[in-house]
């Protein structure tokens, strides 16, 4: 085992804190604008888990897939690196009465190694690991999941599509940069971001095969965001606190620029789940 584990791993586990008190302020708006809208994606991932199988989530956020996944499993084991994301797992298990594991992974630390399980689940977290010595950085990551993967199990992971098939989040991310008086002005720019990283050349499709992982399906999943107005939407980046009019009438102008109305409007938004087998 250890073999795989030391400073790589290390500095992929800093790499994907992401710089985790941000992690942690969103959670909640995370949990509330968008993990609801999301559900068809948690739902197809969930459906590629065989029956009681043991799994295991990584960078679970505020715990999908896994509360999807749960009532099918064996055990479900979810983890992720900032602790208000699993706080808000922990609260949303409760309610609803299901068991599982919780384990926090802290930044600049390896991945505990102290499990095996037959299903390694990982939503909208892999594609964040930025290209750094050609692609060692994602081998090191995936190298130490795969380790906890039994002989033949699989890990299924789910990824954004090309950023003109994802108008939510272009949205989204052209109200941020607009409010702070740094606008994007091509596609590039989006490209270059890691929120889009897997859609470029199939990126994850080279570093899947180098390691050994057999790609059994791609699916695109369509999500179809609806919101009733861009202050809903608007909600994601207020955090909990009062929404800045300012980013509602950024937003307004960009669903407009879109052909769409600024009220009970859909951002129909394409996800990609990858089944690949140990």
């Amino acid at each position: 085992m250890e073999r795989y584990v030391g400073s790589l791993c290390s500095v992929t586990c800093a790499i994907l804190s992401l710089e985790m008190n941000e992690w942690d302020s969103i959670a909640q708006a995370y949990e509330k604008v968008f993990m609801p809208r999301f559900q068809p994606m948690y739902d197809a991932m969930a459906a590629q888990v065989p029956a009681d199988s043991d799994v295991a989530c990584f960078g679970d956020g505020p715990g999908e897939p896994s509360l999807t996944i749960a009532p099918k499993a064996k055990s479900i084991l979810v983890m992720d690196g900032a602790h208000e994301m699993l706080n808000v797992a922990q609260k949303r298990f409760q309610t609803r009465q299901i068991q599982a594991q919780f384990l926090h992974t802290p930044e600049g630390e390896p991945i505990p190694r102290e499990f095996q399980v037959d299903c390694m689940c990982s939503s909208l977290c892999l594609m964040y690991i930025p290209k750094s010595d050609g692609e060692q950085v994602l081998e090191g990551v995936l190298s130490d999941l795969m380790h906890k993967l039994k002989k033949g199990g699989l890990l299924i992971t789910s990824h954004w599509d090309h950023p003109d098939s994802v108008p939510f989040l272009k949205i989204l991310k052209e109200t941020n940069a607009i409010a702070s008086n740094n606008p994007v002005h091509s596609e590039a720019q989006y490209l270059d971001q890691g929120t889009f990283s897997f859609a470029q050349g199939r990126r994850y499709e080279q570093v899947y095969r180098k390691l050994g992982l057999e790609i059994l399906s791609t699916e695109i999943v369509r999500l179809e965001m609806p919101f009733k107005d861009c202050a809903e939407f608007c909600e994601f980046n207020a955090q909990g606190q009062a929404v800045n009019p300012k980013h509602v009438e950024i937003m307004q102008q960009l669903v407009k620029q879109s052909g769409r109305e600024i009220t009970d409007f859909t951002l129909p938004s394409n996800a990609v789940v990858v089944v690949a087998r140990n």
